[in-house]
């Protein structure tokens, strides 16, 4: 009987990085000839089920849980904020070992469709994002938690070891375009490209407020990456992936990106997820 491993399972899939091409030090997708900054490559991207198990944000960044919620309408922002937000919470304090959270934003993400059927909630709908990126770097989570927090929480935003989580969710089961995360373990310095985002400033209050500007990373392409997805995600599954760690020799970030399975039905229902940004300050470190 051979012990050779069997061939790990997944899809060569359409993965889009950035490229340096001079200029200014911060690449803005707002920039004439934004397009030339692109640098689109096929890679193959795992099926993680079977790992698992094995997987850990201390290592690898990333993680999959089984975390069914209690929210019947993620377009109902009320109900998010009295139930996903708490259940959130909960989840982040268990994986991180601190109850000293702040969530700072809830993001939906679907395609045009959904935007048009609900007008009033299409400003927190956003596009599926295409790109490899890091959500924001660790001066725009100080400064974000600072203004959300105010004045009597400044030293605390200034100087606390920060850990950022991303809590991805779908609404429906997956059909088409997942997510795909880049394992933490397999990037190498210089592979992040800082960028700028003109956000905007929406209202002033937990999950609502959105920086005028978002200091950022997009990824340059290696050959080390490991990229993984698990296919069909349900509603009741959680991927949590850490998107800052301060005060870390080798931080455990975790770019990420929609992609398009080519395994999917051209006739699968577009994808309805929900993001929630959770800061971690002072977590023990693990």
């Amino acid at each position: 009987m051979s012990s050779a491993q069997s061939p790990a399972r997944g899809v060569n899939a359409k993965i889009t990085y950035a490229r340096r091409t001079g200029g200014p030090t911060e690449w803005r997708p707002s920039d004439p000839g934004w397009a030339d900054h692109l640098d689109i490559r096929e890679k193959f991207v795992e099926d993680c089920r079977a790992a698992a198990a094995s997987l850990s944000t201390s290592t690898n960044g990333f993680v999959l849980r089984n975390r069914p919620s209690s929210v019947s309408n993620f377009f109902d922002i009320a109900e998010v904020r009295r139930k996903a937000v708490p259940e959130t919470l909960e989840l982040i304090a268990e994986e991180t070992g601190t109850s000293d959270l702040l969530v700072i934003q809830t993001h939906v993400r679907a395609n045009e469709g959904v935007r048009k059927d609900l007008p009033d909630y299409a400003r927190r709908i956003g596009n599926y994002a295409f790109a490899a990126h890091v959500d924001a770097d660790e001066a725009t989570y100080r400064k974000w938690a600072s203004t959300l927090l105010g004045p009597r929480h400044r030293d605390k935003c200034r100087t606390a070891r920060l850990e950022v989580y991303n809590v991805w969710r779908p609404m429906e089961p997956v059909r088409r375009t997942p997510l795909a995360v880049c394992d933490a373990s397999s990037l190498m310095d210089g592979d992040l490209l800082p960028a700028l985002s003109n956000g905007e400033v929406v209202q002033r209050e937990s999950d609502d407020y959105i920086p005028l500007e978002i200091h950022y990373f997009h990824l340059l392409h290696s050959p080390t990456h490991r990229w993984c997805y698990f296919p069909d995600m349900t509603p009741d599954e959680v991927l949590i992936f850490k998107q800052c760690e301060s005060g870390a020799a080798k931080p455990r970030i975790v770019p990420h990106t929609a992609f398009e399975d080519p395994s999917s039905s051209p006739q699968a229902l577009a994808r309805k997820s929900i993001e929630v940004r959770v800061i971690a300050f002072d977590p023990p470190k693990s």
